[in-house]
């Protein structure tokens, strides 16, 4: 059966394999090329290789030398009685490269606001993406050390960056999409995301997002997180790869969207993102579905959750994560 053609014959307005084909014609192809550049020179072992490497890809971008060389500069690197770092080599020995990488893949995916449609809403995708990169990367730093499952694990930050891709090629190489999404989602309280995708298109962008990453140059574990990171059923996800899923299931579900502002953007002018007064959800508004996944799949208990939460996840922490980033 088509992808696009449902038990009943429904037609759609757009073929998935051609809005695959138009998405890794717009900026989402160089991205996933940089952010595997990234991911293998991180893999590295050779401490003078790596770093000159990482110099040259610092270079080839403007927007991140200037990010880089700001970073160095700012009161949290830079004593007071240290001299101006101006030089590449030297900040990436002050930075490290662990907030590097973490800058450069921002800045990377950042760089698709410029090439798509609703620029407002795909400003709101992505600050999203980054929050739920960073969360993820604090759970999985702070579950370490109760659960020896996740010590193999050493980021999950490129994965929360990438797991909402195929929404960003929707909304670059489909008309309409935000707006036609959130009024089926208005009319209906009980459809998700997903749902409205499938009702309008025939696909969702989990789909999507798995056919573009596995495409890409990246790791087959990318498009694995994209395909599962809403689906409910553990059991179906690759083993390898479920501790992955759920760290950025646990960081999805955590964070308090803005759905206000995605409404408001979707169906007028409306440009400032919405702040809510608590960002990071209290553990006992997780489903119980949620909760016995979590707990089976990372051991995470309310105790815990309360613990990571009260110490590592404030809301200034939420609200300024994009501009250190």
């Amino acid at each position: 059966m088509d992808i696009n053609q449902s038990d009943q014959g429904v037609k759609y307005t757009y073929v998935f394999e051609d809005i695959i084909n138009e998405a890794e014609n717009t900026g989402i192809s160089s991205i996933c090329r940089t952010i595997n550049k990234f991911n293998k020179l991180m893999d590295e072992d050779n401490v003078a290789s790596k770093n000159k490497d990482l110099e040259n890809l610092i270079k080839e971008d403007v927007s991140l030398t200037l990010a880089v060389l700001k970073t160095a500069n700012s009161s949290l690197f830079r004593a007071s009685n240290k001299q101006e770092v101006n030089d590449i080599s030297n900040a990436i020995n002050m930075i490290g490269w662990d907030t590097i990488y973490k800058i450069g893949m921002s800045l990377t995916v950042k760089g698709l606001i410029k090439t798509v449609k609703g620029r407002t809403f795909a400003n709101w995708m992505i600050i999203r993406a980054i929050t739920i990169a960073n969360i993820s990367e604090i759970f999985l730093a702070s579950l370490k050390l109760s659960n020896n499952k996740l010590s193999e694990i050493s980021s999950v930050y490129a994965y929360g960056l990438l797991h909402d891709i195929g929404a960003l090629a929707l909304l670059q190489t489909t008309k309409h999409y935000q707006q036609d999404v959130m009024g089926i989602k208005l009319t209906d309280d009980n459809k998700n995301w997903s749902d409205a995708e499938n009702i309008l298109y025939g696909f969702d962008h989990n789909m999507v997002g798995e056919r573009v990453l596995m495409n890409s140059q990246l790791p087959r574990s990318f498009s694995i997180v994209a395909q599962y990171h809403h689906s409910p059923d553990p059991l179906k996800y690759p083993a390898a790869e479920s501790i992955k899923i759920t760290l950025i299931r646990l960081a999805q579900a955590s964070l308090i969207d803005t759905h206000k502002f995605s409404e408001h953007c979707a169906f007028s002018n409306f440009n400032s993102i919405s702040q809510e007064s608590q960002l990071i959800r209290e553990y006992e508004d997780f489903s119980d579905p949620l909760q016995n996944e979590f707990e089976q799949e990372l051991g995470l208990t309310a105790e815990i959750y309360s613990e990571i939460k009260s110490s590592k996840l404030s809301d200034d922490f939420i609200k300024n994560i994009s501009e250190q980033f």
